[in-house]
């Protein structure tokens, strides 16, 4: 929370998730919050602007669902139907380096007797982003026996 030109002001929520901040200015001030399960997924610090006009203003903070994490990485890549669906999100690096790879493959693992029925593999040639960032690769699983 910004509480003056240049400066924050921070705390940590409670085991039920509520925070208290003292002395914050009224007017305009933006309120953030991080959390390192969110950092790993690439969404970093999160927040939004409050408007502060006296003493006790409630604030919900809330983390993006699904469809919000897709529509922003994976602007104009279809989503498939099923509500079954989810996003495999990483980043391949070079081990050496740590900088990131353009053009890696990437598996995926399951670690349930699950069998692939229909796997679309293809070159990305979808939009990506950051470089290393693709979407569109489906997967679709059952318990059949393969035939591969």
């Amino acid at each position: 929370m910004q509480t003056r030109p240049g400066g924050t002001q921070t705390t940590n929520t409670d085991d039920k998730g509520r925070f208290e901040l003292d002395n914050v200015p009224q007017g305009k001030q933006f309120l953030a919050f991080s959390n390192p399960a969110l950092d790993s997924l690439g969404l970093g610090t999160l927040g939004n602007q409050v408007d502060v006009a006296g003493d006790g203003l409630p604030v919900r903070l809330t983390t993006p669902s699904f469809q919000t994490v897709w529509r922003t990485f994976c602007s104009g890549v279809v989503r498939a139907s099923r509500g079954d669906s989810g996003i495999v999100w990483g980043t391949v690096r070079d081990a050496d380096a740590d900088t990131r790879l353009s053009g890696a493959a990437a598996s995926v693992y399951h670690p349930k007797d699950f069998r692939a029925v229909e796997v679309y593999n293809s070159e990305f040639n979808v939009p990506m982003r950051y470089d290393s960032l693709g979407c569109g690769v489906v997967l679709f699983w059952t318990n059949r026996n393969p035939r591969w």
